[in-house]
């Protein structure tokens, strides 16, 4: 199984999915998914975006781009990833609409991940949850973390849920291991007030190849 990771992407949606065409095209080599690690910049309605997107969208349509390209269909966006056909699966970071991924969380409360975008190939993990990818002939387990930590009791919706810290927790009884961690925040063993506790407790205690982060 071959995996393309991406993080930051802020609103470039379309971006991931252009490199992992060319990429095959100029390798042979087929890309199986996509992960990224947060800060998607999904933004469907113009008047939920925050402060640092309004400042970057004023140079770089971009920005827009989840709004632009990924919630009304536009016929040659859709044949290329139909024809591509390969998913996206990322976790939250900090600089999305948090209100819109919500309700969606809540839509699709028995599943593990859910669509976000009008094509259906852009899909977001819940934090703490086991995930698993499959091939015909391979099966990747990984786990996402979404949004960031904060140390000052803040609970606005870029910085990790209760309702998610809870699922972090059950995750720390586990016998499995996994291949992946994917996490928009680092952990919290670096710089004062920077990065999140419960990552750090994860990696402490559940075993995982790999752990690929963004944000920083």
């Amino acid at each position: 199984m071959r995996v393309a990771l991406f993080s930051d992407i802020h609103g470039k949606i379309l971006l991931p999915f252009k490199l992992v065409d060319l990429y095959q095209k100029k390798t042979g080599n087929t890309v199986d998914f996509i992960l990224q690690c947060g800060d998607m910049g999904a933004y469907p309605n113009i008047e939920n975006l925050d402060k640092a997107t309004i400042k970057h969208a004023q140079y770089d349509r971009d920005e827009l781009g989840f709004h632009d390209d990924f919630t009304k269909i536009n016929p040659d966006i859709q044949a290329f990833l139909n024809q591509l056909n390969i998913n996206m699966i990322c976790v939250r970071g900090n600089h999305e609409d948090h209100d819109f991924l919500d309700e969606l969380e809540k839509e699709n409360s028995q599943n593990s991940l859910f669509p976000i975008d009008v094509y259906e190939k852009v899909f977001v993990c819940k934090s703490g949850l086991k995930q698993e990818l499959k091939t015909e002939n391979e099966t990747l387990t990984f786990v996402g973390i979404g949004r960031i930590g904060d140390r000052k009791g803040r609970s606005e919706k870029r910085f990790v849920q209760d309702y998610e810290k809870k699922e972090i927790r059950k995750l720390l009884k586990t016998k499995d291991n996994f291949d992946i961690l994917i996490t928009h925040d680092k952990d919290n063993s670096g710089e004062e007030n920077y990065g999140m506790p419960e990552i750090r407790n994860i990696l402490d205690h559940v075993i995982f190849h790999y752990h690929f982060y963004g944000q920083t």
